[in-house]
């Protein structure tokens, strides 16, 4: 027996309805299983497939996931403990993971194929290399060893004795290490499995051009449609597309075909926005306005006062030194919610706008030019052998995790955070 699954919170089930019929159209003998990380508030309609909650999962640091990482931290962290799961309680054969803005066009005959005689079976993000020193090449290549070689929005893995170790090795680095995080080198699931090859003797690399296209692969093929249906051409060969991975996509912004860093042509373009916007319908047919809107419980503390990202990190920063807590969402008195209270590190929405706003993609506002003149009066102050030994210094203090040491009153006192393991 083999299973399909994917993970979302539950504003996200509208696309994981969209994914789990497509597999079930071309799929017909799989199972199929969601796993929502969020506790459910409303009945969802099954249509075929199976709902799991993460508390189901058995993962005794649940609680102290949610908090540490964002939604899609989160989502991929459980990833490899929810395929356990399928294997040790309904035991099957074969599973296979894919994430939910993905579309299946086609059978996916040779995954299972491939694991009859393979463990794992992976797809890398490029598979053609290119020899020309082309900056926009280079700069694509950059973000593949960044983020992993392999793509996780796919996975398959057969049951055995090697790969459930290796499922448990996983499970284990992510309960502790899922951050998207350049300064540590993570990014989320995807760089731990860089390791696979090197642990697990029987790995496919699915070098197919019609598995996992995404905008980090488009520059490498070209993308055709046939009968109203997508494929690809690669070599001279045309092949129909088995699977979209429409990572990036956002009904609010049709207008832009996912974001990719190498130029295509205009005709790619508009080919590529085509099969969007199809996907799109589908997207609409499964009703995912009616899920959108729902808020990530975990975005809040019990009083509804919304988590931060810095508030996350330094979390994190609590836990690397030794200390633990139970539940991070509580508010009472001697909860790390009141340690931050205490040092004015709260903020007062009760909505995930703030986290919406403080993103990365603000940079050229009031913020940076403030930033801009205090490091230019702090060169002329100092001069600029001092200023550049500033500017290291200040690295060591570049990330939300150190902002730590403003977490000075009552972190000894702390009656719910701060106990030494």
């Amino acid at each position: 027996m083999n299973a399909v699954c994917t993970i979302v919170a539950q504003n996200y089930f509208g696309y994981a309805v969209t994914l789990m019929k497509s597999v079930l159209k071309v799929n017909p003998d799989a199972e199929t299983y969601i796993l929502i990380v969020d506790d459910i508030i409303k009945s969802f309609e099954t249509q075929g497939f199976h709902i799991i909650q993460a508390k189901e999962l058995g993962i005794d640091s649940l609680n102290c996931m949610r908090y540490k990482y964002d939604v899609t931290e989160y989502c991929t962290a459980v990833k490899p403990k929810f395929i356990l799961y399928l294997f040790e309680k309904y035991h099957y054969d074969k599973v296979i993971y894919l994430d939910p803005d993905i579309f299946v066009y086609e059978s996916l005959k040779t995954i299972w194929n491939e694991l009859d005689n393979s463990l794992i079976v992976l797809t890398p993000h490029v598979i053609k290399a290119n020899p020309k020193c082309n900056l926009m090449h280079v700069k694509q290549e950059e973000s593949v060893l960044i983020s992993g070689i392999y793509n996780l929005g796919f996975i398959g893995i057969k049951n055995s004795p090697e790969s459930l170790l290796f499922l448990q090795w996983w499970h284990s680095r992510l309960e502790t290490e899922c951050y998207d995080d350049k300064n540590t080198g993570l990014f989320t699931d995807q760089k731990w499995v860089n390791m696979c090859t090197a642990f697990v003797d029987q790995v496919c690399v699915l070098r197919n051009p019609a598995y996992n296209v995404a905008w980090w692969n488009y520059h490498e093929k070209e993308i055709l449609i046939i009968e109203n249906k997508p494929y690809v051409k690669f070599l001279e060969r045309k092949e129909p597309i088995v699977f979209f991975h429409f990572s990036g996509f956002s009904p609010k912004r049709l207008d832009k075909i996912g974001r990719h860093s190498i130029i295509i042509s205009e005709e790619q373009e508009q080919i590529i926005k085509q099969i969007y916007l199809s996907y799109f319908t589908q997207v609409k047919i499964n009703k995912y306005e009616q899920y959108l809107n729902i808020d990530y419980k975990y975005n809040y503390y019990e009083n509804g006062i919304v988590i931060t990202r810095l508030q996350r990190r330094m979390f994190r920063r609590l836990l690397e030194q030794g200390y633990k807590c139970n539940n991070p969402f509580r508010v009472s008195a001697g909860s790390y919610y009141d340690l931050l209270r205490k040092n004015g590190m709260l903020v007062k929405e009760k909505t995930d706008k703030f986290n919406k706003n403080n993103t990365r993609n603000e940079k050229n506002n009031r913020y940076e030019k403030i930033l801009r003149f205090l490091l230019r009066f702090s060169k002329k102050i100092l001069g600029i052998k001092k200023y550049s030994y500033l500017i290291r210094y200040l690295n060591n203090y570049a990330t939300d995790e150190e902002q730590v040491f403003m977490l000075k009153k009552g972190i000894r006192k702390n009656k719910d955070f701060v106990r030494k393991l």
